[in-house]
C-alpha cells in the first residue's frame, strides 16, 4: 500500500518588528488546515508589504499569543482580505487590557482600530467575520508551571469541544480541553465565544490516519504576581491623572 503524502509548510511573513506566521497542513488530495500565529507590526509599510505575500482565501484558526500592538495591529487588514473562521486568545481581563492600552498610549502607537479592539475584542472580531472565539485560561502560577504535553492517543480527562450551532461539522481538527464552558453568543448569534481550561489541545487529522497527524497546544503562561502588584500600584498613582477617561469603555471579560 502506498503511504499517504503528508505536507506541512510554515512561512514567517516579513513584517518588520512584529509577528505574522502562516502554517498549512495538507494531504495529497486537498488543503486540510491553515493557521496563522499573530498578525501585526509597528511598521505599517512593512506589514502591508508582507500581507501581499498572504495569498489565502481562508484561515481556519488565528492564534493570538498576546495583545501587544505589534502582534495584533494587522488583524483588521488581514480580516479584510481573508476569511478567519476562529481566533484563539489568551483569557482576557480588564487588568490585562488596561496594561496593553497604557503601554500603547505611552508609546503613541494606539491606533483607533486597536483601541476599538481592546475595548470590545469579541465584538470587534465578530464584526470582521470571525465565527468562533476561544479563550484559553492562564496556567496557575502557584504550581510548578510547565507547558501542557498531551498524549495524542489517550486523553481520558479531556472533553471534545463541540462545534457551535451553524459551525462546520466537517472541519479537519478536533479541540480537546480539561474544562469547557458553554458557548456565549456574540452580536446576536453572528459569532460565539467559549472559555477553555489551560490544558487544551487542537489535533489535526489527515484522512486515512487513525491518530492525529499534527498537534497544536495553545498555552498561556501565568503573570508573575509581583509584576501585577507593581502595575496596580503604578496605575493607582498615575492612571486617573494621565489617562482620565481615555479607556472607560474597557470592560471586564470574565
Amino acid at each position: 500500500m502506498t503511504a499517504k503524502k503528508f505536507i506541512t509548510t510554515i512561512k514567517q511573513i516579513p513584517v518588520g518588528q512584529g509577528g505574522f506566521l502562516i502554517g498549512q497542513i495538507e494531504d495529497e488530495h486537498s488543503r486540510i488546515f491553515t493557521y496563522a500565529f499573530d498578525c501585526g507590526s509597528i511598521n505599517r509599510e512593512h506589514f502591508e508589504q508582507g500581507l501581499k505575500m498572504c495569498a489565502l482565501q481562508k484561515i481556519d484558526i488565528l492564534f493570538v499569543s498576546h495583545l501587544d500592538v505589534d502582534h495584533v495591529s494587522g488583524i483588521d487588514a488581514l480580516a479584510a482580505q481573508v476569511q478567519i473562521d476562529m481566533v484563539v486568545l489568551p483569557c482576557l481581563d480588564a487588568l490585562h487590557l488596561t496594561m496593553i492600552a497604557c503601554e500603547a498610549a505611552g508609546n503613541s502607537t494606539l491606533r483607533l482600530s486597536t483601541q476599538s479592539f481592546l475595548t470590545d475584542p469579541f465584538g470587534w472580531l465578530v464584526d470582521r467575520g470571525v465565527k468562533e472565539i476561544i479563550q484559553v485560561q492562564r496556567a496557575d502560577d502557584t504550581l510548578n508551571v510547565i507547558p501542557y504535553e498531551p498524549d495524542p492517543e489517550a486523553q481520558p480527562d479531556s472533553i471534545i469541544v463541540p462545534v457551535p450551532e451553524g459551525g462546520d461539522p466537517s472541519r479537519p481538527y478536533t479541540i480537546r480541553s480539561e474544562m469547557v464552558e458553554e458557548a456565549k453568543s456574540v452580536r446576536s448569534g453572528a459569532g460565539t465565544v467559549r472559555t477553555l481550561g489551560e490544558h487544551t489541545s487542537i489535533s489535526v487529522e489527515v484522512k486515512g490516519k487513525s491518530i492525529p497527524s499534527w498537534l497544536l497546544v495553545p498555552y498561556v503562561h501565568p503573570f508573575p504576581k509581583e509584576a501585577i502588584a507593581s502595575f496596580r500600584r503604578a496605575v493607582g498613582k498615575q492612571f486617573p491623572h494621565t489617562f482620565a477617561g481615555a479607556f472607560t469603555g474597557i470592560k471586564s471579560l470574565y
